[in-house]
């Protein structure tokens, strides 16, 4: 088992740095670990080389491998898989380095590029540049836009029968996102709220590996033993990050079980320039001595050191059983780190708490799960994700689905609809599954409860790196029947229902909807997800 404990802060940039007159070397595609082995010789900043004057390069121990968990990335089920290599994202990074390391990125681009950190012969290749986890996820149009309404159909007396159905609200409004299939791009962007802090730990834990085995004097602990690595990890993370601090960085062993080492790595940073402190943690098992099968789980909390307070803080719990059996389990929230009392972020086992007591301060912003079950040598596999905008909100909102590789083609299958919430009393996770789908959630007499059963469905098909609506099934009128007629009346005030993109004009008579929703219990799909709903990873 392995712990890694990071806290950084004001931080932002993280990424891979070679510098141009190394990549400039190659004018075909190589492999990751012949530009790292090259760049490590070739062009090393006088920092670097400092630093490698008083390090040993060592190969790759057994020992090594089972202090990280090789072989893992965290990234949306839907990510782009565009044949862009491990290369090509450190090629990138070398022309911009404020997005060397691409989030959004598939599980296997990204855990290739990790990989290439942890398992190193050079000291140079631990100098990493750190990703930007400050940056916000921007939300697809094609998901929940504002809407304008006159007359609105389930109005009756008392307020207003004309409105405004606020942003995040709709479902999915339009099919597509650019050429990208709408709920793929929503589930990317939701899990892109988090990803590129995990990547921020698991490319700190990479470099923190990178540079025991790079380092005289350093090697991992014996059991109920401890190493510091402080003044190895500023000189490593400073060369390319100049305004990060440690203030504690050691890795210890713990007893081992099953006859398996634990480790527990624990970083304190601070950033000079970005007004954030970050804390994260993560706890490694391996359960084969090769490390090919492991469990663990990170976590984290970013919290700005002044000014706002929006803090966010994640949960990881993963499980890699076989070669083509890849679980993982996050849970995300917002925090308000200036509350009184400070905020209790984790359980005593580190995993997002989710329930508040009484005088505690807990989540009070969005909070989100997501449930994976993935082929790691296909990067596919099925999916359950789970958010809520605040504590108030009655329902979850939450997409099921899987991707898998058919005769043809690689193709996805998702739904969307409303679920049972996160609950601060018990504490309980939402289930992430679908009950119902509202079609008027925040319009008059609106009604949470209705259309028990249905659901929104995408068919996608996975098109040059990106998965491309097939068929859909969307389409709805925001009323609580979910259905109108052309121009059909409030049956109070007599007015047409009319309703319109914020941006647009109204139409003079609003076309007829009958919705297409499908309804789960019959959908072929939808059976084949329920009979592999993704499982949560064991806990050790």
């Amino acid at each position: 088992m392995v712990y890694f404990f990071f806290t950084y802060n004001k931080g932002e940039q993280f990424s891979l740095i070679f510098t141009k007159k190394c990549l400039g070397v190659f004018g075909v595609t190589v492999s990751i670990m012949s530009l790292v082995s090259f760049c490590a010789k070739k062009a090393e900043t006088p920092a670097a080389a400092a630093a490698t004057a008083t390090t040993t390069t060592t190969t790759t121990t057994t020992e090594s491998i089972t202090s990280y968990p090789s072989g893992m990335a965290f990234s949306s089920p839907t990510a782009s898989t565009s044949s862009v290599s491990a290369l090509s994202v450190v090629q990138q990074g070398i022309e911009a380095s404020s997005s060397a390391f691409d989030s959004t990125k598939s599980a296997s681009v990204k855990k290739a590029a990790i990989d290439a950190i942890a398992s190193a012969t050079a000291i140079a290749t631990c100098q990493i540049t750190l990703p930007n986890f400050a940056a916000n996820s921007t939300d697809p149009s094609c998901y929940g836009p504002g809407l304008d309404y006159e007359n609105h159909l389930d109005w009756t007396a008392g307020g207003s029968a004309n409105g405004q159905l606020p942003t995040g609200d709709l479902g999915i409004w339009t099919a597509s996102e650019s050429t990208t299939a709408c709920s793929a791009a929503k589930i990317n962007s939701e899990i892109n709220k988090i990803a590129s802090k995990v990547d921020t730990g698991m490319l700190l834990a990479a470099a923190a590996t990178c540079v025991i085995k790079n380092t005289e004097g350093l090697a991992l602990p014996a059991v109920d033993a401890t190493t510091d690595i402080l003044s190895a990890m500023n000189s490593a993370i400073q060369v390319n990050n100049t305004e990060v601090t440690f203030s504690t960085a050691t890795v210890a062993r713990g007893a081992d079980v099953d006859s398996l080492p634990v480790y527990t790595y624990t970083f304190v940073l601070s950033h000079s320039g970005y007004n954030m402190d970050i804390t994260l943690g993560l706890r490694h098992h391996p359960t084969a001595e090769s490390n090919a099968t492991y469990k663990g789980n990170m976590w984290g909390k970013f919290v700005p050191s002044s000014g706002n307070s929006n803090a966010t803080a994640f949960s990881l719990s993963y499980e890699k059983a076989s070669a083509t059996s890849l679980k993982y389990h996050s849970l995300s929230a917002n925090f308000n780190s200036g509350a009184t009392p400070a905020p209790t972020y984790f359980t005593s086992e580190n995993i997002l708490k989710v329930a508040i007591a009484s005088g505690e301060t807990g989540w009070n912003g969005n909070i989100a799960r997501a449930v994976v079950n993935l082929d790691p040598t296909t990067d596919t596999g099925f999916f359950s994700f789970a958010w809520q905008a605040g504590t108030g909100d009655s329902h979850a909102r939450v997409f099921n689905g899987f991707t898998r590789v058919e005769t043809d083609a690689t193709k996805g299958y998702a739904y969307f609809g409303y679920g049972p919430k996160f609950n601060t009393t018990t504490g309980d996770y939402s289930d992430n599954t679908i009950s119902n789908f509202v079609c008027n959630w925040a319009g008059p007499n609106n009604n949470h409860n209705a259309n028990t059963g249905k659901a929104q469905k995408q068919i996608m098909t996975l098109t040059s790196g990106s998965y491309v609506n097939t068929t859909s099934f969307i389409s709805y009128a925001p009323v609580n029947s979910c259905d109108m007629t052309a121009g059909q009346t409030n049956a109070t005030n007599s007015g047409a229902f009319k309703y319109k993109l914020t941006s647009a004009s109204y139409e003079a008579t609003q076309p007829a909807v009958t919705n297409n929703l499908v309804t789960l219990a019959s959908d072929t799909e939808y059976a084949i997800y329920q009979a592999a709903v993704p499982t949560v990873p064991a806990s050790f």
